[in-house]
């Protein structure tokens, strides 16, 4: 069995020896132009060893991968809202999520390009384990998982956002998923920057990012597991040899009894503290009964208008997506509570249109234009159909244990 594992890993070793060499695409002969997008050599350091889903929009991937928070780091009950879901157990050790991180701008950069500043552990010169600030990097990408082996993942492009939480176009800037920097349009003055970056009472300065990291396991970690794998199966293995077989059974035997306990308690824990009577409701609203109001935008010709639209419609609003599926559009949300009629969300939205008003859905295409763009908004509500309201105590909690309902 020793030999065998030892044969696997040499194996694995040697296949991604050769992949990290071939060609990247047809046309290239040499093996070494074997590049990331982000123009480095494949290496398995670098290869993700876990399964990303891959869905088209942020509703599908919220549903799936983030779930409601229940309480705050302080233990107080929160009102549900897209600032109280945090990733599932399923995905938690594969999946970070940023929720309008704060990022920093790169020194010498003029304030053009940013970064979320994280902790890395590295082994310095004399091989001592050392702790420094770098950049959360490897973001996870529209293009890196496809839906259904074809489209683009659009539900992973990042949305940033100005420090007092207003979504900033992203007409305005690119964003490298893989190095984790942000650079605004060269097009894209200085004092616009410092009107998104600095704060209406000038106390706080930053860039915001909401977007999804990877944080699992990348092929190099299986080799090391792998392994530590064989040493503890010889081990193992030789303590085997030393227990007999009534020993063994009675282990066996004791082992599946407390597994199942495991289990058991596991799935009472996840159906005591989910909230599955909390539905989703959706509301379909365009541009032509929005208010609107009109701003011009800098562009190389002085041809190109920012239009934006507000509306305000009932129920608390997480999500607004445009139904042309369009990853350009982006929506800022904003919440009031009325004890009479419950949540109000408001909407405003940021389009580009051209000097005939038509809008310009894709700001880099702009020979495509449209006399209007339909949205589709995600409402939070009970599976009874009612407005959810604003949890005060601990008792709906414990209602929600007991009896598996609602807010």
């Amino acid at each position: 069995m020793i030999n065998e594992l030892n044969k696997k890993y040499n194996d694995v070793q040697t296949l991604l020896h050769k992949f990290s060499l071939s060609p990247a695409i047809a046309e290239e002969t040499e093996l070494t132009n074997a590049t990331l997008k982000s123009g480095h050599t494949v290496s398995y350091n670098e290869v993700r060893a876990e399964q990303i889903p891959a869905y088209k929009n942020k509703v599908e991937l919220y549903d799936t991968i983030l779930q409601y928070r229940s309480k705050d780091d302080n233990g107080n009950i929160i009102t549900p809202s897209i600032d109280s879901l945090e990733v599932t157990t399923t995905w938690k050790d594969t999946i970070k999520f940023y929720n309008k991180e704060l990022m920093n701008p790169i020194p010498d950069k003029s304030g053009y390009s940013w970064y979320i500043p994280t902790k890395k552990k590295f082994i310095d010169d004399d091989n001592n384990e050392v702790e420094l600030e770098t950049y959360a990097n490897d973001f996870i990408s529209p293009t890196d998982v496809l839906v259904g082996g074809k489209d683009l993942s659009k539900a992973y492009t990042v949305e940033i956002y100005d420090i007092d939480g207003k979504i900033i176009s992203p007409i305005y800037y690119t964003f490298d998923y893989y190095n984790g920097i942000l650079t605004f349009n060269p097009d894209v003055t200085k004092k616009q920057i410092n009107k998104w970056a600095v704060s209406a009472n000038k106390a706080e300065i930053g860039i915001k990012l909401t977007g999804f990291k990877y944080i699992g396991k990348y092929v190099n970690n299986y080799f090391k597991d792998l392994e530590e794998s064989i040493t503890e199966v010889k081990n193992y293995a030789d303590e085997l040899l030393k227990t007999t077989y009534n020993e063994l059974s009675d282990m066996i035997s004791i082992a599946k009894s407390e597994l199942n306990s495991l289990i058991t308690m596991n799935k009472e824990l996840i159906a005591a503290v989910q909230l599955e009577s909390l539905a989703i409701d959706k509301v379909k609203f365009d541009t032509t009964n929005m208010k609107s109001s009109d701003s011009f935008f800098e562009d190389e010709f002085n041809q190109t208008l920012v239009k934006t639209y507000k509306c305000e419609i009932s129920g608390y609003c997480w999500d607004v997506r445009a139904l042309d599926n369009s990853d350009i559009i982006l929506a800022d949300i904003s919440h009031e509570y009325d004890d009479n009629v419950g949540w109000k969300s408001k909407i405003e939205i940021q389009v580009a249109v051209n000097k005939e008003g038509k809008i310009i859905p894709d700001y880099q295409n702009k020979d495509i234009t449209f006399e209007k763009l339909e949205f589709e908004a995600s409402i939070f509500t009970k599976v009874s159909g009612e407005s959810i309201g604003i949890i005060k105590s601990t008792e709906i909690l414990e209602d929600l244990k007991k009896n598996k309902k609602g807010i």
